[in-house]
């Protein structure tokens, strides 16, 4: 690799300029201009697991085209001992610190960043910031959140959380109250111990106010 700034846009950059959201599409042509615009290999990844790739072949175009411009310009950066390591402490010291867990491929973007000195652009503040405060990330978030949510409006698109918490509703709202002391059960299983803390808490609460009505 040359000695030009080296950059990296997260997987929701480019999914943003796949909606043709415009601020993201000129973000990402500008930066393919005099400035190396890295992929790690857990960007692509994530980009071909989009589930409309799979129904929308005028989309999955799209996708495929914002992966073969680094696969062909050889910007395309895999996982190294060093990077591996860097996603594992952050993950371990972002836990001890906040109780959550930091995504893997969240982590892996972030120590991708900080091994080759390179800019981050993300609209996820909320799993970035803390590698910025304490690893020496590169962090920076270029997208109007509020222009976004109009642009998402105006064309109804959704954000992938929202889907899948409409679904869930729907399906909750279905099921009987055995059941959903089944899924209770199992849910708490998949928690982190903070999180665990809080349902329960939460359980209680929501007992106490059965009781009182």
């Amino acid at each position: 690799m040359s000695n030009k700034q080296k950059v990296i846009c997260d997987t929701n950059i480019y999914i943003y300029a796949s909606w043709g959201y415009q601020p993201a599409v000129q973000l990402i042509n500008e930066l393919r201009f005099d400035i190396e615009l890295l992929m790690p290999t857990i960007v692509q990844v994530e980009l071909l697991s989009i589930p409309r790739t799979q129904k929308d072949l005028s989309y999955k175009d799209v996708i495929e085209e914002y992966i073969e411009y680094p696969k062909s310009e050889g910007l395309m950066v895999h996982i190294n001992d060093n990077v591996a390591k860097n996603a594992a402490d952050i993950r371990i010291l972002w836990f001890e610190s906040e109780g959550k867990k930091l995504p893997s491929p969240d982590a892996i973007i972030a120590a991708t960043s900080i091994d080759l000195d390179a800019q981050l652009y993300s609209n996820n503040d909320k799993d970035f910031v803390y590698a910025a405060q304490h690893f020496g990330l590169k962090f920076e978030n270029p997208i109007n959140r509020n222009d976004l949510e109009k642009f998402m409006k105006e064309n109804e698109l959704a954000h992938e959380e929202s889907d899948i918490m409409d679904t869930a509703m729907r399906v909750l709202a279905k099921m009987d109250e055995e059941s959903l002391r089944e899924l209770s059960y199992k849910s708490i299983g998949l928690l982190n111990d903070q999180a665990k803390k809080e349902q329960i808490k939460f359980a209680r609460g929501l007992k106490k106010r059965r009781s009182e009505s």
